[in-house]
Parts: structure tokens; sequence; C-alpha cells
């Protein structure tokens, strides 16, 4: 029996089963606008002949591939550029914008190349025509870049530009992509698999004036797609019960980011649950413990702090310890204690980063990173977590006087979204050898 209930605590992330075009029967919007591509009530519709992919009946002997000497890896292109667009082009529903919903933007969220530094070139917005040219209006489609909020929506504070499609220069008849250059936003730079949005709307609306916007048939869906509602952001999928791609493509170029002694440690997987400190059961000094086999130096620290879940005026009390041995932290051997003041607070999706490189604080062994906050009187301060899914036993608390595992605690193996910066050492590699 767990010592502790979990809380029903404001859950931060979403659990989705992704399926194919299968509808919800439960989800808020009705009425997907198919485009008509098969009429199978043609008078010789039943007459086609489908091109058939002959086999043939000798088969070339394996002993005449050519192997090469030694199999290798070869590594990535230091630099290349690509088109992303997640629907492949297939086009399958349109979608009006704004509809009868109230939906006034639709878009995609998109993940570039890990390990690189991608500049986002230019993106390509899949338009229905047939439907402009037939009615009335002259929508002007304004294309918006946001960064990632942390959950997989645009952050609406954090627009990074936005470049007006005149009307004249959309098709008023078939399916089409759009060119948008957006050279005149500036370098669009985005790192290490950085998330950014493309979204679409119609500028300076008008009565009338609407968009047709081009999406697949939802059985490719990753959880990309995204609507404004009424003012609030959903997905595609909880909104209309269908996880389609808009055809949203982008060109993006990418460097690789040079090969650094220094790395990031991060166990976490996403946003889920958040945690007070004060709560109701005394809980003080959530931390994640951090392993290297060293020698590393630890340069600096990041907290996703939750303002949802904070109140008052909280400092933010930062603390480095040792390992007690048993993966708890040794609070006898506190190696750094840093006091960040609410106003030098960041709020998640920004992470509260602590500057420790002055500190030379060399790991040659496990270490935890936790905080505890300034005035538990009056102030309380929100750390998020991910679901548990990834748990690898790092993550602890101080209760009732002693140290336990937020699983043994709390029944769920959660990482906190906890990071640790470190450079390795010169002599990292060096060992003893008789």
């Amino acid at each position: 029996m767990f010592r502790k209930l979990i809380i029903a605590v404001l859950t931060l992330g979403l659990l989705f089963t992704f399926s194919s075009a299968v509808l919800s029967s439960d989800t808020p919007h009705k009425g997907l606008n198919p485009i008509e591509k098969v009429n199978q009530d043609a008078p010789k519709y039943q007459d086609l002949t489908a091109i058939q992919h002959s086999t043939p009946a000798f088969q070339k002997p394996a002993a005449d591939i050519m192997q090469i000497a030694t199999p290798t890896t070869l590594l990535p292109p230091t630099y290349f550029c690509e088109f992303i667009d997640y629907s492949g082009g297939a086009a399958a529903y349109f979608w009006r914008v704004p509809d009868k919903y109230g939906d006034i933007e639709m878009g995609m969220r998109f993940t570039p190349a890990a390990d690189y530094t991608c500049t986002l070139l230019a993106t390509y917005i899949g338009i229905y025509g047939s439907y402009l040219g037939a009615n009335i209006g002259t929508p002007d489609m304004l294309v918006t870049v946001y960064g990632d909020d942390g959950f997989g929506y645009p952050d609406a504070g954090n627009v990074l530009g936005s470049v007006v499609v005149p009307f004249a220069s959309l098709p008023t008849s078939g399916l089409a992509y759009v060119p948008v250059d957006l050279s005149s936003l500036g370098p669009l730079v985005f790192t290490d698999g950085e998330e950014f949005h493309i979204g679409v709307s119609v500028d300076n609306f008008v009565d009338g004036d609407t968009l047709a916007m081009l999406s697949d048939d939802g059985s490719a869906g990753l959880g990309r797609s995204w609507e404004n509602w009424a003012g609030l952001y959903g997905f595609m999928i909880d909104d209309w019960g269908i996880d389609i791609n808009f055809l949203i493509g982008v060109d993006l170029c990418c460097g690789l980011i040079p090969y650094t002694e220094c790395y990031t440690q991060d166990y976490s997987c996403g946003p889920y649950y958040f945690w007070t400190i004060p709560d109701a059961y005394g809980d003080d000094y959530f931390n994640m413990r951090f392993s290297v086999d060293g020698p590393e130096t630890l340069m600096e620290v990041g907290f996703a702090f939750y303002a949802g879940g904070s109140s008052g005026t909280p400092d933010a009390e930062i603390y480095v310890w040792g390992d007690d041995g048993a993966g708890f932290p040794d609070l006898g051997n506190e190696l750094a204690h840093v006091t960040v003041p609410y106003a030098s607070l960041q709020w998640f999706p920004n992470y509260t980063v602590v500057d420790l490189s002055s500190l030379n604080l060399v790991m040659t062994s496990d270490f935890h990173v936790g905080y505890t906050v300034g005035d538990p009187v009056n102030d309380v301060l929100a750390l998020i977590s991910d679901d548990g899914s990834c748990g690898t036993l790092r993550s602890s608390e101080y209760w009732s006087g002693m140290w336990g595992l937020m699983l043994d605690d709390w029944g769920v193996d959660i990482n906190f979204l906890i990071y640790a910066n470190l450079c390795k050492d010169q002599f990292y590699n060096c060992k003893w050898m008789s």
C-alpha cells in the first residue's frame, strides 16, 4: 500500500492513443469535409484496369552481392537542407478558417533534427483553391511562426514573426501549395531539436473571408496538428476526433553542432504533473540524482518551475548535495546553495537557470540537485515532473524527517524537470593500469 495517495494534481501532459482516421463520437466538432477525388457512379468506373506489377521468375544469386571489406557506419553530413511535411502531401480533407465553431487559426508543430542548428527559410501552405474560387470573400492569408510552449502548443507569448499573403496570390481552383518566404523575418534559428509552429489564419478578417486548408486523412497522425478554438489552443485529435496532418511544409537548412566535451543530463520525458513545496504532507527538498564517472565540472542547473501551481512571491533555494551512498542526498555534504529571488524566476516553458561555473564543482560520483522555498509559510513554489513512465529511481523527497523515493512515497517513479550541464575534465579518460 502506498504511503500516500496521489492527489488530483493538475495533469500537465496528455497521453494520446493515436488512431487512424476513426472519428470519436464524443468530440465537440462534427462535419468533416472530404475532397471528392473518386466518383464510383461514373459509367466507366467499373472498367478501370490497375497496373499489375510483375515479379521476375528468375532471382539473382546472393553471392553476386558485393560487400565492402569492412562494414562501416558513415558519420552524418555536417550540413544539409530538407523539406518537412508530415502529411506527405496526401490531401483528403479541407478545413474552413474560420469555421462555424469559431476556429480562427490552424497549424502544425515541427521538430528539426537533433544535434543540429537549423534555420527556417520558407513554409508551404496547402490550399483548396476550388473552395476559394466558388465562394464570396477575398481573404488574405496570415502565416505566423511561433515557439513551442513546452506542451506541444504554440506559445502565443513567443511569436517569432508573421507574413501576409494577399488573396491575389492564392489559388482559386484546384489544390496547391502556396509558398511563403520567411527570410524577411530575419534568421529563424532552432537548436538541437527545438520545436516551432506554423499557424494559418485570415488577416484582418471581415465577414465572408474564409480560407480552405488541406489535410491528410488522419491515418498518419503524430499529435502535431492544432487549432485556435474560441481563443484556446487544442489538438485536432481532441477537438475533432481525428489526428490529421495539415498540408504544411517547411524548408530547413541545418548545420551540425560542433562536438564539445560539455553536455546536458536530463532524465525527464515530458511535462505531466506538478508538485508544490510546501504541500499537505510537509514534503520538502524535491530533487534528482545525477551520475558521472568523473571528473566532470557542474556548470549550471535548470528547474522547470510552474506558475500555475505557485503562489505568493517565492524565492527558490537551490541546493547541490553529495550522495549518501544509498541514493539520497547527504545533507551533511552540501556542495552548493544559491538563492534565486522571486523576481529572477522563470516559468515553464522557460527554465530557471542557475550558473554554478564560478564554484568549480568537480563531480566524481553521484550527486543531487534540489530545491525548497524561502518562506514556506507565505509562499508556494511548484515544480514540474514527467508522468513516471521513464523513471529510474532518481527522484526523491524529504518527508517526516527522512528521505524517500517518489516511487515509494507516491507510487509513481517520476523524474522532475531538473537538468544539469556538465563539462568533462581533460583527464576524464585517464585510468590506472597495472
